[in-house]
């Protein structure tokens, strides 16, 4: 506690000092003389001001080390209940992380003898709990194997009773150390090593160090997957810290829902009352069914169980009401049947069968591709009325194949993974289409024609047509499909990838109007392409594909970053501008509505490269979402980032906020190996889904 104990205290010299003037009267009595000083001293309004700006960026700054210091200590308060090292990082870790060996304490000296003595008693009379023998080991450059073997006893008062392994017993941990390690995915010439701030390796054998207390103390070592890539138990913490946090978040966001708009689809936190409808089309509690997952991987059963008792007994598709295919499918589907393959519970499975049922009606069309909405209860279907020529949009009926493909395989019904490739290969047919190998975003499914002049996008109405193109190609392992990705990604990105003026120039993906490319702008949905071109290097064989995805991955993500960080919120506009001098503050559309596409590219940049950059940008990201985000009982958009201290929300905690945007904060802090992207595939509203083996 000494360093958490220090830092408040310093803060709190901070907080009571006047940050201008540097005595210590109280920031309140500042402003009250800077009043005073405005009304009767010539020009003391431009002092106010000046003073004013200074006080501000001092509150900035004050709330960032609050954050970070409000983090530091909930770890710090684990250490105040009475438990070994072991238990306070199974809290942290997991208590299933697979430590080789912890203790306290010097190794006491063997009684003379034959070395396997048993220890003493120095628990004045009491039980001293069951002896322990584990391995330590260390992959040298060399390709050998240091091994040592550690005895302790389990209960901490008997920590004095740790005993050094004899020569025979190391040689046995040797032998079977290297059965062992592998297992956890080590290598020859990789480091096992010690994690945490002021460790070393454990290279000496029949020994064991403390080096976090003179008189004794905890050492902890470890062989995973973590520690060869070099995480510490220092970073290791302070990533679940920051998961701790997003899971605080969540807890809010669900707490305002549950309490003010429980069974609604959304939430209007400064109103405190609940939304349905819109692109819903009926009161179908999208916020709690876009929830569950979310709810299983961060652990909260209570909140789940809750849940599950809505969809049980309240979840109906009976209103008389249309709805959204597209958005019933990624949403409602997607989120019944992402909760069912994390579960297992076949509730999920049945509502997810009973919905895309009524859905299927949609398909009944010359060409298979299905319209834009449906009557749940009438089976009448029909598209946009403000879609040109009433067509069907690219994004929309783009994104069914992934739901409908897992929806078939796992309950062995073909006809929805028909529905969906039928739709598709309609839509691949290079009739009618644009002679560069692109998509335009709108096609009439009557008369299997798309609609000119052309309008292509990778942002709305086109984006999730390009993502499900290559997540399908992951899902079922088919080179074709992936085949036509590439081709047609490429083409894409030929056609409308661009560079800013100004030094260095940012890369973005324009958009096609009307024949026209749009100079100069790309908007907040199309920076899910990052990500988009992570994953589309990570599962390419084609080293040259690979290396032009991977910096093109880079250069968008950081394109969408500088956004965040050309804001004064620190959070991105709907729509990026560019000038000859870079990002520009936008006039035009300056919202944040909670949108997760940014984050979702720092999630995949994380998961492809390691680079520590991808979090911190992600960390950053949720500080400015708490600080201007949180509203009323939850969590609203703002209508301005080009400010330091936007005032105005738009009362609306969007579903996708619990399904993407915490979902990717909190996992970009875990581990690879939750969500292994070799296993597992999210749709575009992050629903996972376990990549089918068995088709390949």
């Amino acid at each position: 506690m000494a360093r958490c104990g220090w830092a408040l205290a310093a803060l709190w010299s901070l907080a009571t000092l006047n940050p201008v003037t540097g005595d210590a009267r109280p920031v309140v009595w500042t402003v009250e003389a800077m009043r005073s000083q405005a009304e009767v001293v010539p020009g003391g309004l431009a002092e106010y001001v000046r003073e004013r700006d200074e006080l501000l960026a001092e509150r900035d700054r004050l709330y960032v080390a609050v954050e970070a210091l409000s983090l530091e200590l909930e770890f710090y308060q684990l250490a105040e209940e009475n438990l070994s090292l072991r238990d306070k990082l199974a809290r942290v870790l997991g208590a299933d992380h697979p430590t080789l060996t912890t203790h306290t304490g010097e190794p006491v000296a063997l009684p003379s003898g034959d070395g396997n003595s048993a220890p003493q008693d120095h628990c004045d009379g009491t039980e001293c709990g069951t002896m322990h023998e584990e391995a330590i080991g260390l992959y040298k450059n060399d390709d050998t194997i240091d091994c040592s073997l550690v005895q302790y006893i389990d209960q901490p008062s008997c920590g004095q009773n740790l005993q050094p392994a004899t020569t025979a017993e190391v040689s046995a941990c040797a032998a079977d150390l290297c059965a062992q390690l592998p297992k956890w995915g080590i290598a020859n010439g990789e480091g096992a090593s010690l994690m945490g701030e002021g460790y070393g390796y454990a290279k000496k054998k029949c020994e064991v160090r403390s080096e976090l207390h003179p008189d004794g103390g905890e050492m902890i070592c470890t062989a995973t997957k973590g520690a060869v890539r070099g995480v510490e138990v220092k970073e290791k913490v302070e990533m679940s810290l920051r998961q701790l946090k997003v899971k605080d978040m969540f807890r809010h966001a669900w707490k305002g829902y549950a309490a003010h708009a429980w069974g609604e689809n959304e939430l209007s936190p400064v109103s405190r009352r609940g939304v349905s409808g819109g692109i819903f089309g009926a009161k179908m509690g999208a916020s709690i069914v876009d929830a569950l997952d979310t709810m299983i991987i961060m652990g909260f059963t209570d909140e789940l169980e809750q849940a599950r008792a809505w969809v049980d007994e309240s979840l109906t598709f009976d209103g008389d009401s249309t709805v959204s295919v597209f958005e019933s499918t990624i949403r409602f589907v997607g989120g019944l049947l992402s909760a069912y393959a994390l579960s297992a519970d076949p509730l999920y499975k049945e509502k997810a069968v009973e919905l895309a049922d009524r859905l299927l009606p949609a398909f009944n069309t010359p060409t298979g591709v299905p319209l834009g909405t449906v009557n749940l209860i009438s089976g009448v279907t029909a598209n946009w009325g403000w879609a040109p020529g009433r067509a069907a949009i690219l994004s929309e009926f783009g994104s069914l194949q992934l739901e409908f493909a897992y929806l078939s395989d796992v309950t062995g019904n073909p006809v929805y993974r028909e529905k969906a490739d039928r739709a598709m290969a309609a839509v691949l047919k290079p009739e009618g289409r644009p002679k560069d190998g692109t998509f335009p975003n709108f096609y009439n499914p009557n008369s299997g024609m798309w609609t000119s002049p052309s309008t292509t996008s990778m942002g709305a109405y086109g984006d999730s047509f390009y993502e499900y193109l290559l997540k399908t190609s992951i899902y079922s392992g088919e080179s074709s499909r992936r085949k036509i990705y590439d081709e047609v990604i490429l083409a894409t990105a030929a056609k409308l990838h661009r560079r800013s003026g100004g030094e260095p120039g940012h890369l973005y993906i324009a958009e096609e109007r009307n024949g026209h490319v749009e100079l100069n702008v790309m908007y907040h949905l199309t920076c899910f392409a990052g990500g988009l071109y992570a994953l589309s290097g990570l599962t390419t064989s084609n080293a040259t594909l690979e290396n032009q995805y991977m910096r093109d991955a880079e250069d968008i993500t950081r394109t969408c970053h500088e956004s965040y960080r050309a804001q004064p919120s620190g959070l991105g506009p709907e729509a990026i501008r560019f000038g000859n001098n870079g990002i520009l503050p936008d006039d035009k559309d300056g919202r944040y509505q909670l949108r997760p596409e940014t984050i979702e590219s720092y999630f995949y940049m994380w998961r492809t490269t390691h680079d520590p950059q991808y979090r911190e940008w992600a960390w950053e990201a949720a500080l400015a979402i708490e600080k201007h985000c949180k509203c009323g009982v939850g969590y609203c958009g703002i209508k301005d980032v080009n400010t330091a201290h936007p005032s105005g929300h738009d009362d609306v905690q969007q579903s996708f906020f619990l399904a993407e945007t915490l979902k990717y904060l909190y996992l970009i802090f875990g581990d690879d190996d939750e969500f292994d992207l070799s296993e597992w595939v999210f749709n575009t509203e992050a629903h996972p889904f376990p990549i089918n083996k068995s088709s390949k």
